[in-house]
């Protein structure tokens, strides 16, 4: 994994997701349209992008982490 994030909030807005975290001062925006894909091993949401990078997200609730896996799966069945 390149990157590991610990979010404050994650906001899933049209087919975009914003990942806020403490520890750095950019958000990170991810689009999810494309080559989106992710595997969750909770607490941990992996995915790949559509420039192919990988990056992590390690939330500190399992339940988050499930929520956001379920909204992913939600919004994947419209594109």
């Amino acid at each position: 994994m390149s990157n590991v994030y610990y979010p404050i909030v994650v906001t899933v807005f049209l087919f975009y997701f914003i990942i806020m975290s403490l520890y750095y001062t950019d958000n990170l925006v991810e689009n999810l349209l494309g080559d989106f894909e992710y595997e969750v091993q909770v607490p941990y949401l992996s995915y790949r992008n559509a420039a192919q990078e990988v990056n992590g997200i390690s939330f500190y609730n399992s339940r988050e982490c499930e929520e956001v896996a379920n909204l992913f799966t939600r919004y994947s069945i419209y594109l």
